[in-house]
C-alpha cells in the first residue's frame, strides 16, 4: 500500500471510530432522555458512516418520539435499504405509515415484518388495527387471534377483538374478550365502558351501570362513559 492509500485507510478508520463514538453517546441515559440531543449525535454518526443500519434505525425511533413521522419513515426506509431482512424495521416503518394515514401501505409493511418473523406478535396486532381501520373486521379478528396466540397477555388485542366482534353482532364473544382485557389490565377504562355497552345490549342493566361507574372512576374525564351512564339513568327514570 502506498502512502496515499495508507492515509486514506487511516482516515476511513478514524471516521468509523468517531461514528461509533457518536452512536454510543446517543445511547447514554442522559442523552436518550432528550430526543433532540440523541438525534444530533446520530446525525454525526451517519455523516461519518453513511452505511450504518443501527444509527438510521435508532434515529427513526427518536424522530417518532418527537412526532416527526415523515423523518422517521425516511430513516427506517434507509435502514431497510441497508438491511432488508430486519422485521422490526418494517414494523416501525409501518407504524409511521399508519400514523400518517397510509393504512394500506402500512399493512404491506406489517405483512413483510410477519413474513420475516412469524412470531412478531406486535406486527399481527398492528396489522389487525389497520385492517379494522379499513373495515376488514374479519381479517382484523384473525390477526388479533394470532397476536393473542403469541402473546396471551396482550390486553389491547383482546379489547380490539371485542370491538370487532361487537360490530359484527357477536355480543357474548365481545363480552368475553372485554372480561379478559380487564383481567389482564384492571385499570383499562375503555374496556369497562365497552363491557358496560355489551351488558346493556345483553339485558344486564345493573352490570352495565357498574361498569360505567368503574370506567369513570378510572378516567374522570371519560365523556363517552358519562354519556352511556346518563342514557341508562334517563331511560330508567322514564324520561
Amino acid at each position: 500500500m502506498d502512502l496515499a492509500g495508507f492515509a486514506e485507510s487511516q482516515s476511513t478508520y478514524q471516521k468509523v471510530e468517531h461514528a461509533l463514538m457518536y452512536f454510543y453517546k446517543s445511547q447514554i441515559p442522559s442523552v436518550t432522555e432528550d430526543s433532540e440531543k440523541s438525534i444530533k449525535c446520530l446525525n454525526e454518526a451517519i455523516r461519518l458512516k453513511p452505511i450504518f443500519f443501527e444509527a438510521y434505525y435508532n434515529r427513526g425511533l427518536r424522530k417518532m418520539q418527537i412526532g416527526d413521522y415523515q423523518g422517521a419513515f425516511q430513516d427506517f426506509d434507509n435502514a431497510i435499504f441497508i438491511q432488508p431482512n430486519d422485521d422490526v424495521a418494517y414494523y416501525n416503518r409501518g407504524l409511521c405509515l399508519e400514523t400518517m394515514g397510509y393504512v394500506n401501505r402500512a399493512i404491506g409493511d406489517y405483512d413483510k415484518a410477519i413474513s420475516l418473523n412469524p412470531k412478531n406478535d406486535a406486527a399481527y396486532y398492528k396489522r389487525g388495527l389497520s385492517k379494522e381501520m379499513i373495515a376488514n373486521l374479519k381479517g382484523a379478528i384473525q390477526d388479533y387471534d394470532e397476536a393473542i396466540k403469541l402473546n396471551p397477555n396482550l390486553a389491547e388485542a383482546f379489547f380490539n377483538r371485542g370491538v370487532c366482534k361487537s360490530d359484527l353482532g357477536d355480543h357474548k364473544e365481545a363480552l368475553s374478550d372485554y372480561n379478559e382485557a380487564i383481567r389482564l389490565k384492571p385499570n383499562f377504562a375503555e374496556a369497562f365502558n365497552n363491557r358496560g355497552i355489551e351488558k346493556k345490549d345483553l339485558g344486564d342493566l345493573y352490570g352495565a351501570i357498574l361498569d360505567y361507574n368503574e370506567a369513570i372512576s378510572l378516567k374522570p374525564d371519560f365523556a363517552e362513559a358519562f354519556n352511556n351512564r346518563g342514557l341508562y339513568k334517563k331511560k330508567n327514570r322514564g324520561l
